[in-house]
Formats: structure tokens, sequence, C-alpha cells
């Protein structure tokens, strides 16, 4: 008997099973053309978002070899008998520095048109600016590195060297107020790359405007929180120019300032 009540009970569930099953078919047959419809648009999508990918990598593979051929006509010998200058051979050669930077500018161009926003671009935009400082056009150099410096994370070592070039070429030009306001980028934490290296930048350029103090001060932090940097040489020399902090030191209860350093 509880044979023939489980048989029929499994006889319904398998009519729920059917009947389930021709409800799918119906809805299915009703709403084809919609799901087809869908299906394909996400092939669609797929395909779209793969073939950008791989033409991103593709375009990064390419600016890496124009990246590296860039690369070898900055470094391109120059060569003395100009007549035997080959800029396009394999290695480049020139009759000039001037005509190798205008050719290496144009290769390092080259670059960033083929793939904007990729690693070898972003190097290459700075060789682009580097190039036309050397050329002695500054004021372009400068809106250059500018632009770069805004759009590259400040923990990207790139950036130091973008800030570097900044105040070096503001320096250049006479701005001693926008070099220092520049190497100030890198000095906002003691974990940001060269942040040592700005650092005594910024005592250097105000020592040289007679700021001895603010001087001192900077010298005081390098030699303080960066004891093993390579820029400690340098310091103990701006240090023997502007002379140490004043200090303390006691006097049976009293104190009176030591003496500074020759």
């Amino acid at each position: 008997m509880a044979d023939k009540k489980s048989r029929k009970e499994l006889l319904k569930q398998e009519d729920a099973f059917l009947h389930a099953a021709a409800e799918s078919a119906n809805w299915l047959k009703v709403h084809r053309t919609p799901i087809i419809a869908a299906a394909v648009a996400v092939v669609v999508v797929i395909g779209a978002v793969w073939a950008v990918v791989a033409t991103r990598e593709s375009r990064r593979l390419e600016a890496s070899k124009l990246f590296s051929a860039a690369l070898d006509v900055k470094n391109g010998e120059i060569v003395p008998d100009a007549s035997k200058a080959q800029p396009t051979g394999t290695p480049p050669t020139f009759a000039s520095a001037v005509e190798r930077s205008k050719v290496a500018r144009d290769a390092f161009q080259k670059v960033v048109d083929t793939a904007p926003g990729s690693g070898p671009a972003e190097l290459a935009r700075f060789y682009v600016g580097d190039l036309d400082a050397t050329a002695g056009d500054v004021d372009k150099a400068l809106g250059e590195f500018k632009k770069l410096s805004t759009e590259l994370s400040p923990d990207d070592t790139l950036y130091f060297l973008v800030v570097e070039r900044t105040a070096y070429l503001l320096e250049q030009k006479g701005d001693t107020a926008g070099a220092i306001s520049t190497w100030q980028q890198l000095t906002s934490s003691n974990k940001r790359f060269y942040a040592d290296h700005a650092l005594y930048q910024l005592a250097r350029l105000h020592a040289d405007k007679g700021e001895n103090d603010k001087a001192r001060d900077l010298l005081t932090r390098v030699e303080k929180d960066f004891p093993e940097s390579a820029v400690m040489p340098k310091v103990q020399q701006l240090f023997a120019k502007v002379g140490r902090p004043e200090a303390t030191v006691a006097t049976g209860g009293d104190t009176k300032p030591a003496p500074k350093a020759p």
C-alpha cells in the first residue's frame, strides 16, 4: 500500500515537472526574440571589451618597441664626418647633437601618439619635455612637465624625475620661489621617494636667498630623518656654510648659546 502511494506521489511530481517544463517552453516561445537579442547583445559587449583590450595591448607592445628605438636615437653616436651620418641606420649616427635631439624628440613623440596613457608613453613624454628644454624651449618643456606631474601618482618614481626637472628649469629661469614651491611637493612625507634630496635642495635655495635659519632647519631634518642618505655629504657642506642651529649648554644652572660651527 505504501509502495502504491509513493508511486502515485511520484507520478504527481512527474506531472508537476512536466507541467513546469511545458510552461517554460511556452514562455521561451513567447519571449524567444527578446532572449536571442539579449544574448546577442551580451556577446557583442564581450567581443567589444576583448577587442579594446587586445587593441590596447597591441598598442602598448608597439609603443615599447618604438620607445626602445627612440632611446637608440637619443644615444646615437655623433660621427666626425657629417657626410657619413645615418640617422635612420642601425645603429643611428648623426652629424651633430642638435640633429640627434630633433630626431629623438620626434621618435619619442611617436611613442606618445601611438599609445597615450601607457607606461612607455609616460616615459616618452618626459623625454619629449627634456629634449625641448635641451633645445632651449624651456617654457614648452615646463608646460609638458607640469601637465605630466598632475597625471602621475605621487608614489610613481617618474613623478620625482618630473618634479626635479621642473624645479631645476624654474631655477634656471630665475624663478626661485617657483622652484621652492615645486620641491615642496616631495617633502610632505618622509616616505615620499627622494624626500631627503628634495629637503636638501630646499635648504640650498633658502641659503642662496640668505635665509640661513630656514636652511638650517631643513638640513637638521635631513640629518635627523635620513642619517644614511647619500645626500649627507652635501648636507654637511651646506651646514659649514650656513652654520648649525644654536643650542644651549648647561653652565652652573644657567644656559648660554653654544658656539656656532666655523
